[in-house]
């Protein structure tokens, strides 16, 4: 059984992984070559999930500990400075950890659309260039596609799959006067939007050192255009931080779907379809989901290794809503307003109590 895999990003490559080293045919697709840039920031609920995303990937044959920049000890919410107690964050060499997973030489590069032809390029094993014309009724030669593709969620029908998606601003930067801010995470401000599934703020946390200097990835997220989130995370860094070098940004987005509400999985188009990772809404309230990527890739893993490909539809579907039904119950309290529940989401996730949980949403509705 011939599977394809579309999204080289964490999710596809921890999949890929694990599929080749158990022996499945499998090829995998993507259009960029820089993979692995975006947030390279790891949100742990509790040690358990730390523990699993271990032994996930030293399956693939990586150690996670080797890819770990900083260990966050404290986070830093509209002012306030709270010591985190069952959550973990780390800052992690993501895009290392992704080109050690699957190196760029036998990913397929091409972009997939269905409505034209591409000419697109082929890096071989031995890292030469082919260059062919194809098009997407390639894809017809899967009994099994996997859209691991992130916000992007190529493959993954629906007309209403990008209406809670935000987008997002980041740069890395370096500050020409130490700012003080060692193994913690700033969120400020922090906004929390009505009617959406994602809270809005700006975030900045320290990765490596370089040269006697700190580089800071910072980003800000929220409902704006691309131009007004650049210029509104330049004005908050120069405001807060004084100048600053960019040392690179983008414009992205995060997939703001909600779990329960997504192409999970299923036949589709006389093919077997799955989502994973981001693509099927894995991602929290904060807009982290690095981790579900890697979890629910190994979940997926499982089921196609494990039984039928129809049996695996519904198996990877139930595991899916309920590993992750805490996220389902996130976003609808964002979506609902219900700030009780925002409240208890705080608490637990940053070990803010829950008096000045509330006083953070009294002052952060907008």
């Amino acid at each position: 059984m011939l599977l394809g895999i579309v999204g080289a990003g964490l999710s596809g490559s921890v999949l890929y992984s694990l599929l080749k080293k158990t022996g499945f045919s499998v090829d995998i697709y993507d259009h960029t070559l820089v993979r692995g840039c975006k947030s390279s920031i790891f949100f742990f609920n509790n040690s358990l999930e730390y523990k699993n995303l271990v032994t996930v990937l030293k399956m693939c044959g990586v150690n996670f500990k080797d890819y770990i920049i900083r260990d966050i000890k404290n986070i830093i919410v509209n002012g306030d400075e709270y010591k985190l107690k069952t959550m973990i964050i780390l800052c992690v060499d993501k895009s290392k950890l992704i080109e050690d997973l699957v190196p760029r030489t036998v990913v397929i590069d091409r972009e997939i659309s269905s409505a034209t032809d591409r000419y697109i390029t082929k890096v071989t094993e031995t890292g030469h260039l082919v260059k062919h014309s194809e098009t997407v009724a390639e894809l017809m030669n899967y009994k099994v596609l996997i859209d691991c593709s992130g916000s992007a969620k190529i493959l993954i029908p629906g007309s209403k799959k990008y209406d809670y998606d935000i987008r997002t601003c980041q740069f890395l930067v370096k500050f020409e006067k130490d700012i003080d801010l060692d193994n913690s995470i700033i969120i400020n401000p922090l906004k929390i939007r009505k009617g959406h599934t994602i809270i809005e703020h700006f975030r900045l946390y320290p990765l490596a050192d370089n040269n006697g200097s700190t580089i800071y990835h910072a980003c800000i997220m929220g409902y704006k255009t691309d131009l007004e989130l650049w210029r509104s995370l330049e004005k908050i860094l120069r405001n807060k931080f004084g100048n600053f070098e960019r040392l690179c940004g983008c414009n992205f987005k995060i997939s703001g779907s909600i779990p329960m509400e997504s192409f999970i999985c299923g036949s589709y188009e006389k093919r077997y379809l799955f989502g994973c990772g981001e693509s099927i809404g894995l991602t929290d309230c904060f807009g982290n989901g690095n981790v579900y990527s890697i979890l629910s890739a190994y979940y997926l893993f499982q089921a196609i290794r494990k039984y039928d490909i129809n049996e695996a539809i519904n198996i990877y579907r139930s595991t899916i809503l309920k590993k992750f039904k805490y996220l389902n119950y996130e976003k609808e309290s964002i979506k609902k307003g219900n700030m009780l529940s925002i409240a208890s989401i705080l608490k637990s996730k940053l070990g803010i109590t829950f008096p000045n949980a509330m006083k953070i949403i009294l002052s952060s509705l907008i």
